[in-house]
């Protein structure tokens, strides 16, 4: 599982949402997939699609989760959201 681009942090201004890094999985890997944000205060994340809301200065660590499926182990990848004024 890899996020395109593959930076391990991103800089995005408040304000409106905002497709965040997409996300490829592993071939065959159809286990259901969820994004969190560690600071929802500061950056919210739509669990199904992964498009982030910045809402105030500061950064959150996004994370994208792939449970388990038909062999393959879970997953998990991570990356910085630093949200500018």
């Amino acid at each position: 599982m890899t996020f395109t681009p593959t930076a391990k942090s991103y800089s995005i201004a408040a304000g409106a949402a905002q497709a965040g890094p997409s996300l490829a999985r592993g071939k065959g890997n159809d286990g259901s997939l969820a994004y969190t944000s560690a600071s929802p205060s500061i950056a919210t994340v739509n669990a199904a699609t992964g498009a982030v809301t910045p809402l105030t200065a500061g950064t959150s660590v996004i994370t994208a989760s792939v449970a388990a499926y038909g062999g393959f182990l879970a997953s998990t990848k991570t990356y910085i959201a630093t949200v500018t004024a």
